[in-house]
This record gives C-alpha cells, structure tokens and sequence, in this order.
C-alpha cells in the first residue's frame, strides 16, 4: 500500500524519496536540495526504469529522450531547473529531490557531439583532444575541471567515455548555480549529490521476479538442450497468471543495430528508450508540473511474500503498461 509522505524525510535519511520517515514540516530546517544520479548499467533510459519515476513522484525529474527530441541545451536544462528552485522558494520550499539519468549526458546536443569526438580521437590512445573542433573544444573548456579529467581519462574496455564514471549531477549543480547567481538568487541552493547505481535494484526479488526468472531459466535450458543457439528467452502475457504466460524465443540479431565501438561500427544489443508518446510519458507529463510544486512523494512499503495473492504477486507496473 502507498503512502504519501512529505518531502521532508527525502533528506533525513539519505537523501532518496523511497527513504522517507516522517513529514516536512517537522524537519524543514534539516532538509537542502538532493540531486540524485539512480541507475544500474550503462543507461537508465529505459522504459522499465521510467515506470520508477511514477512511483516516486519527485520534484523534478529529467528524461534523456525528452532533451534529445527538444535538443535542449545544457544551458537550457539548467535555466529550466532554476526557474524549479526559483518557483519553490517563493513558496518558502528550499527543498526537493532532483532525479537525473545516468545517460543524460550523452543526449545534450553538445555534449553528445564532444563525447562522439573524443570517442573517435581516442580510441587507439593516440589521439589528442586538441583536434577537437572548435565548438567541442568550447564545450570541453567550459566543464568543471573534474568532469573535464573524467571525459579524457575514463574510458571501458571499448574504447569510449565510461559515462556512468561521469558526475553528472556535480555538472548540473555547476551551470544551475552559475545560472542563479546570474539572475541575482538570493534563495538557498546547497545541493547534496547521491548516485544511486546498482543500489537501485539490490532489493529482494518479489514473488512475481522469482517466478519470472524460473520460467526464463527453465526456456533457457530447453534450448540447450534442443541445440538452438542466438536466441533469447522471452515470456509474454506476463500480466496474466504465470499459467496463461507464453514461451518464446527471439533471435538475438532481431534485437541488435549498429553503434559506433573504439572507433567502427559494431553490432549490439539495441537500448530500449522511453517512448515519449507512450502512456508512461504521458501519465508523467500530466502530473509533473503539480509534482514540481507540491510534495507528493510516494512510499511504496516493503515486499510482502506472504498473504494474499494481490499482496504477494503483484505485476509490476511497467508490464501493466505495455
């Protein structure tokens, strides 16, 4: 069962909306603003990672995909989060909880043209961010020295920029601030920074996982032992009671496109983004601006494993929605 609490508790724990312990107005000279990192992996856009976001229901909450198709500058994503902060402290509300996608950074316009380069330039450890084009080299100039070092120096076992290594939320808070003191803010804006990594999904599997990942394993198994390799396990109708599920394979090349790896093209496993005409984005489009002013932060409660069937196997709410 949810419990709405207020946004208070966001910070008295650690700094995280699922963490909340008691309301607002009890604590409020305890509480700043927390900007979170939270994914597991490489990308957090992914649809099953949005669903999350209603769940938490938190003062602002940044999508990859929606910056990439409004091609919003960094400029722009900190001049929309200081009129957040701006509008919060008119209501005495020097507090809130700030979401940011592990991946935000490689869908900004120029940070996506500086990473594409720096990932060309050095792949083969030879290159030099000196050839940089002029705008990427303005670009790079521009980040905090920390974030510029990262960019240079981290890079996976392919080659590019390890961007989960990336602070972004240190690179956020940076511009936000530089744009306040721009218009003259006399508010306070004291971010506290959490990544939240693989943190976010260390909880115990529900009943509903556990019997998920059975049946995947079990299909797996069978395939090996009919000889079928290059496909991956599939269960669909998974909103339905696990004996009404279906079991499929799906070859693996019809899920893999082409992406840019040390500096050529190879094949991977396509990432699945938020649909921003899905329900989803919408559901989240209607709400967000009351979120953005209110407290209405959500509490899902514990796992429960035992009782009634709609406690114990709930369907998550990302299969609902597809």
């Amino acid at each position: 069962m949810k419990e709405k609490q207020g946004a208070g508790a966001a910070h008295h724990e650690c700094g995280t909306a699922k963490t909340m312990l008691c309301p607002a107005e009890e604590i409020q000279p305890l509480i700043e603003w927390n900007t979170i990192r939270a994914v597991a992996g490489e990308n957090v856009e992914r649809s099953s990672d949005f669903i999350d976001i209603l769940h938490d229901q938190v003062v602002q909450t940044l999508i990859s995909e929606e910056v990439a198709a409004k091609k919003q500058t960094l400029h722009e994503i900190a001049s929309s989060l200081a009129d957040v902060i701006e509008k919060r402290d008119r209501l005495k509300k020097n507090y809130g909880v700030i979401l940011i996608p592990e991946g935000l950074i490689e869908f900004i316009p120029e940070m996506k043209t500086l990473i594409g380069e720096l990932n060309t330039l050095l792949a083969d450890g030879k290159g030099s961010e000196e050839k940089l084009s002029a705008e990427s080299k303005k670009t790079l100039d521009y980040l905090p020295k920390e974030l510029e070092e990262q960019l240079l120096l981290d890079r996976d076992p392919h080659g590019n920029v390890q961007v989960s290594h990336i602070q972004t939320e240190v690179l956020l808070s940076h511009v936000v601030k530089k744009e306040l003191e721009k218009r003259g803010f006399k508010g306070k804006f004291n971010p506290l920074h959490h990544f939240l990594g693989y943190e976010g999904r260390a909880g115990y599997p529900t009943n509903f996982d556990a019997t998920y990942c059975y049946s995947l394993g079990l299909l797996a198994a069978l395939l090996i032992q009919r000889e079928l390799t290059g496909y991956m396990s599939c269960i669909t109708h998974l909103s339905q009671p696990p004996e009404k599920w279906e079991l499929k394979a799906v070859p693996i090349t019809s899920l893999m496109t082409v992406e840019m790896r040390k500096g050529k093209e190879k094949p991977v496993i396509e990432k699945a983004l938020v649909d921003l005409e899905g329900p989803a984005f919408k559901a989240f489009e209607r709400h967000r601006a009351k979120w953005m002013e209110e407290e209405h932060y959500q509490f899902v409660g514990p796992i429960q494993f035992e009782g009634e069937p709609e406690l114990t196997f709930q369907v998550p709410r990302i299969v609902k929605q597809t």
